[in-house]
């Protein structure tokens, strides 16, 4: 008699737990689903650098040079050997022109959260 109520315990207990875990489902694909991909967004490692940064033309990116500082703007044109950034973070009014061959790395946001 003992054994039915604990069995009948622990399959209460593992149905209240499954029906928790069911309802809380629905709301971290929710969460998930307010994330949006940025379009044309995208890496490839099989390509130059310059090719991939004219990929983000009139995206946000950040610059890491070669000196150890980086430079957040839009990308505005990519040339043979220069980026052109625009509306730099920061810095009201300015641009930029940064050699190809002093950026050591970049950085883009892929997604964005929905508002």
């Amino acid at each position: 008699m003992r054994t039915r109520r604990t069995i009948g315990a622990g399959l209460t207990a593992a149905g209240f737990l499954l029906a928790v875990a069911l309802f809380m489902l629905p709301q971290k694909a929710v969460a998930r689903s307010k994330v949006s991909p940025v379009r044309g967004a995208s890496y490839n490692v099989k390509v130059r650098l310059k090719d991939n940064l004219k990929t983000f033309i009139s995206k946000s990116i950040s610059v890491f040079l070669v000196s150890g500082k980086s430079v957040t703007g839009t990308v505005k044109d990519v040339g043979e050997d220069l980026l052109h950034l625009e509306q730099l973070e920061g810095k009201s009014y300015f641009d930029a022109l940064i050699m190809l061959d002093q950026i050591e790395a970049i950085e883009t946001r892929f997604r964005i959260p929905d508002r």
